[in-house]
């Protein structure tokens, strides 16, 4: 039996006790890298399980135990997110107990830094839609700076704290004065935090409040499993996903993908108006940025890259495609394996 076969037997279709523990002795096959693919899915199925202990329950909870700053880390945030949820808030509630419980304390010190951070974040997102009428955007500015100031001096003095779409990637404190709220109509939170490590790069992130981001997680997973399936066919096709994960309530990170341009911009500053109907522009920006790579390597990547995310978008009927939304991103080398 397939993983997705097995994922099949595991929904709301089939509730016989001896039918889902098959299921998941045919999980078990399957090796840790393979099951994360499809968590969010699992741990939806968690919710169609007649008893809160279950052979899916234990399976998941012993696999997010055996590993958990990996399989664990997503499990904790899969489940985490679904708290507000009153229908499974107290079976949800007992395995983050469980799971938390036999971590140790070293590393469910970890996860209870990331939830102090993003309940810290989320009371700043507040501050963007204030009580009072008529209040200047300076004033929201200096509150908001005054906010992760705050955050800066009781939160990431003392400690370096990993960001909830990845472990790996820790900060260790906010540059307020560069932040700040996005235009659009939720007021998405735009941060910056210092690396850990000085020779990385700032790490930016969004913090957004109101918008379930559950779409975005289903659409890049779909994205990162056909990546899979060409490169199982001797395809080598390239695409770059952005991290994303919901902590709560219509609430979430976004990982923002730095040092690029949108297809409209380098159509504009490389030709004008008219540029959207010749190739010269995109070919002059790519001569200006391109180095320590051949221009031949570049452009190859970039049709291989454009080639994925057509077919991808156009399979699962993404729209709004237009040249302000499609992303451009300039690289100093070119990576030839894919990267999980």
């Amino acid at each position: 039996m397939s993983l997705t076969q097995a994922l099949q037997l595991l929904d709301g279709n089939f509730l016989n006790e001896p039918i889902r523990r098959f299921a998941v002795e045919s999980l078990s096959k399957f090796s840790p890298v393979e099951i994360t693919d499809y968590l969010i899915q699992l741990v939806q199925s968690l919710k169609y399980e007649v008893y809160h202990d279950s052979p899916l329950a234990r399976f998941l909870l012993k696999i997010g135990i055996k590993y958990p700053l990996t399989i664990g880390h997503s499990l904790f945030w899969n489940l985490k997110s679904e708290m507000h949820n009153a229908n499974v808030q107290q079976r949800f509630g007992l395995y983050l107990e469980i799971f938390l419980t036999k971590i140790g304390s070293n590393f469910r010190k970890i996860f209870e830094d990331e939830v102090c951070l993003v309940n810290s974040l989320s009371k700043v997102c507040e501050i963007a839609f204030p009580k009072e009428k008529n209040v200047s955007k300076e004033v929201i500015k200096l509150k908001m700076e005054k906010e992760l100031d705050k955050i800066n001096n009781e939160l990431l003095s003392d400690r370096e704290i990993s960001i909830p779409f990845n472990y790996r990637c820790k900060v260790k404190r906010i540059f307020s004065k560069k932040c700040k709220f996005m235009k659009s109509k939720k007021k998405p939170l735009w941060l910056v935090f210092e690396n850990v490590c000085d020779l990385a790069e700032d790490t930016y992130i969004m913090f957004k409040k109101g918008d379930d981001l559950r779409q975005d997680i289903i659409t890049l997973q779909l994205f990162k499993i056909m990546h899979k399936l060409w490169y199982e066919e001797g395809i080598r096709l390239k695409m770059s996903n952005y991290e994303v994960i919901s902590t709560g309530n219509f609430e979430g990170l976004l990982q923002i993908v730095t040092n690029s341009e949108t297809l409209a911009t380098i159509q504009k500053d490389y030709g004008g108006l008219l540029s959207g109907f010749s190739n010269k522009p995109l070919k002059h920006w790519m001569c200006k940025i391109i180095t320590n790579i051949t221009e031949k390597e570049y452009v190859n990547n970039f049709i291989l890259s454009t080639v994925a995310y057509c077919i991808a978008t156009f399979v699962l009927g993404i729209g709004d495609r237009h040249n302000d939304n499609i992303m451009v991103k300039k690289v100093t080398r070119i990576v030839n394996i894919i990267e999980w």
